[in-house]
């Protein structure tokens, strides 16, 4: 028995892994291996005088919790806090079982570190929570009090606050750290506190005492009230390394992070650039919403709201709006000859021209699409007023404009409407100025137009393409096409989606691209859609009788059908005709759509996901809708935009993109679709990073619903 007992203890001796025998009444430590030895940094003979309760820093009651835990969880280990000989506490699992020992019952306890593990997982909690958070469209001073809040509790007596450079890149801003500004509140003149690192200086930094290094001599009184000694700084770098701030890191004493601390850091300090660049992405979508990109200007949108709060003062005043549509004569030109680089410098310079020209006067500038902008003028009643501004407007390009050592010779066309004597409708008025700024071109360009009710009955004679739109549906010259969804996984067949299609009796096949928007114009996609809805139904009962599986069938709204309020009970009437499973059906909308009328957008929506339709935005990443917006929709899907799909195997942006809607969308529970998949590369990139749904011409072009049937 003795024989067996020493062989026992040599074999404890050397193992590997880290080993106690404990006595379980007293605590005390009957035996410890050399790995023990190692791993505490006491001595074999000192470990053999100590307890367990004087490496185990829980308390009695701390350990009885975590003893009923590992019950109720049915583990077989439970998880401590042990203290090493330095004085450093690691996470430990240990792994206790009854043995004989001398004669009596004790416990064999084997023992794993698993710090890193726990810390890794603290931290991927943490990415988590703000992914969420950003999802949520939390505040960006909220999510970074967040972020600094969690990196104060991953070390004690850390004292951690985030700069961020001003939007004028000329200083940089305290923007969280609640602790640090508990600090702040201490210091009698918080204007005299300087930044503690420069913006030349945008690399990481390690200061070891912060009140003599001459970046911090400043602030030695702020630092001294924090005992800050020490100061790790690292850099925030956005998208294409971009400087965006700081994270600091303050100590009382030298601390300079390990490996795997580092790793986490640099994981944390892209999550940050990642929230910072969302939540100034966020602030600018409002105006980019409602303003032109690359002028400045404020677009249609914000026209035709300008217009109709416009006409409602005007109405109560008794006065005359005045409409004056205008674009650059030969434009087209410029861009083909000079390149649309030049184009655009000509419509910034004009843009500017505008301003300047119109400086003073009571007008709102507009460039509504291409080389057209809008003037609105208030108060035209004052007489030759609306004549004086089209003539100052007709002499902006009186002298050449010079642009990249180009003299250009240009001129405008101007249409003009009046409000109310041609309309009382924003659109109607832009069409009547659009009228009339052609007709200002017919009669030789660099002139200006009244609208005349004669140049309407003119413009509509032409539009042919407008008047066979109208019967096109009566002659059944609307077909759809299907094009299938796929899982990437399995490569079956989850469903399938309708798109229109117009056979010409005299054009043949015209694309959609050249007839949608002017049924839209015409007001006819509201009949459209209700014509693909029943033709799409119509398709499932006859796909039904003839044993075809297609589990679901994904119809386009137009923006009239959104903005319609009988839009709900036309769907009831086609679903109830045809007798159909809703649940196989799946209404997609653009973001654009989306943004026009949120309220309405969400009712209607709303009202047809309560029908079992389910809902997804189409060409999604294209528009502005946010993160905090999709939350209110009752959305199941995002179609992530063939426009990332396309360079998605070497762009890193669109790779990164399409990675991030996939992660953020999963996150709030929506399922992605990549549209527009052509190559197998495409594909695996999409597995990797976590799309499973696609469509595209690698798994079927739009065909014909007879010959979908290849895809039983």
């Amino acid at each position: 028995e003795t024989s067996v007992e020493g062989a026992f203890e040599e074999a404890f001796l050397k193992h590997n892994a880290v080993m106690l025998v404990i006595d379980p009444k007293s605590g005390l430590i009957l035996l410890a291996n050399y790995a023990a030895e190692k791993f505490y940094g006491y001595s074999i003979a000192t470990l053999l005088q100590m307890t367990i309760q004087d490496i185990n820093i829980l308390s009695a009651e701390e350990v009885a919790i975590e003893r009923s835990l590992a019950e109720n969880e049915e583990r077989n280990y439970f998880i401590f806090s042990h203290r090493l000989a330095s004085g450093i506490i690691r996470i430990v699992e240990v792994h206790s079982s009854p043995i004989l020992y001398q004669e009596k019952t004790a416990l064999l306890s084997i023992i794993h570190d698993i710090t890193e593990k726990q810390i890794s997982n603290n931290w991927l909690a943490h990415y988590n929570k703000i992914l969420e958070q950003l999802a949520k469209e939390v505040s960006l001073v909220e999510i970074l009090n967040e972020i600094t809040e969690f990196v104060e509790n991953q070390k004690s007596a850390c004292t951690c606050v985030i700069q961020l450079l001003s939007p004028d890149g000329k200083s940089l801003q305290y923007i969280a750290g609640q602790h640090f500004f508990s600090l702040l509140q201490q210091v009698d003149d918080l204007q005299s506190v300087n930044m503690p690192i420069p913006i030349t200086i945008s690399h990481a930094l390690l200061v070891e005492e912060v009140s003599q290094h001459p970046l911090f001599s400043a602030d030695e009184q702020l630092f001294g009230l924090a005992e800050c000694k020490f100061c790790c700084s690292q850099p925030i770098l956005g998208k294409e390394d971009k400087f965006l701030g700081f994270l600091l890191m303050f100590f009382p004493a030298y601390y300079r992070p390990g490996f795997s601390e580092r790793q986490h850091l640099q994981k944390l300090l892209r999550l940050t650039a990642l929230v910072i660049e969302h939540s100034r992405h966020q602030s600018k979508l409002l105006h980019m919403a409602s303003h032109d990109i690359l002028t400045g200007l404020p677009n249609r949108m914000q026209l035709q709201e300008t217009i109709t709060k416009e006409m409602v003062k005007a109405k109560k005043k008794n006065k005359n709006l005045a409409i004056l549509f205008f674009d650059i004569d030969h434009f087209k030109h410029i861009n083909d000859t000079l390149g649309h680089h030049i184009g655009d410098e000509v419509l910034k310079v004009f843009a500017n021209l505008l301003l300047e020209t119109l400086q003073g006067e009571s007008a709102f500038i507009a460039r509504v699409s291409g080389d057209e902008f809008v003037v609105l003028l208030n108060d035209s009643n004052v007489p030759g007023w609306i004549h004086n501004v089209a003539k100052k407007l007709l002499l902006i390009f009186e002298k050449p404009i010079v642009v990249d050592k180009h003299d250009l010779y240009m001129s405008i066309s101007i249409g003009i409407s009046v409000f109310p004597l041609d309309g009382e409708i924003p659109e109607t008025l832009l069409k009547y100025a659009d009228i009339a700024m052609y007709t200002a071109k017919k009669a030789g360009r660099n002139t200006f137009r009244f609208f005349e009710q004669n140049m309407s009955k003119s413009f509509i004679h032409n539009m042919v393409m407008g008047h066979d739109l109208k019967v096109a549906i009566e002659k059944d010259e609307f077909y759809l096409y299907y094009q299938p969804k796929v899982n990437l996984l399995t490569q079956e067949v989850i469903g399938v989606e309708a798109l229109l299609r117009w056979i010409h009796p005299e054009l043949g096949v015209v694309n959609p691209d050249q007839f949608i928007s002017l049924a839209e114009e015409m007001g006819l996609m509201d009949t459209i859609g209700i014509w693909v809805l029943r033709e799409s139904c119509r398709q499932i009962s006859l796909w039904d009788s003839q044993a075809i599986q297609i589990p679901k069938v994904a119809i386009n709204l137009s923006i009239q059908q959104l903005e319609k309020g009988d839009v709900l009970s036309e769907m009831k009437k086609v679903i109830q005709e045809f007798a159909i499973d809703t649940s196989r059906l799946e209404v997609e909308v653009t973001e654009s759509m989306l943004m026009r009328d949120k309220n309405s957008s969400i009712a209607i929506l709303q009202g047809i996901c309560d029908l079992g339709i389910s809902i997804a935005i189409d060409d999604f990443g294209t528009g502005y809708s946010s993160l905090g917006y999709l939350k209110d929709l009752p959305v199941t899907c995002l179609k992530i935009d063939k426009s990332f799909i396309r360079d998605i195997t070497h762009n890193h942006s669109d790779r990164a993109i399409t990675k991030g809607i996939t992660s953020l969308a999963q996150s709030i529970g929506l399922e992605v679709v990549a549209e527009g998949i052509e190559t197998k590369a495409q594909e695996i990139f999409l597995l990797q990073d976590g799309c499973v749904m696609g469509q595209g011409y690698l798994y079927g072009q739009p065909v014909p619903a007879n010959e979908i049937k290849v895809l039983k």
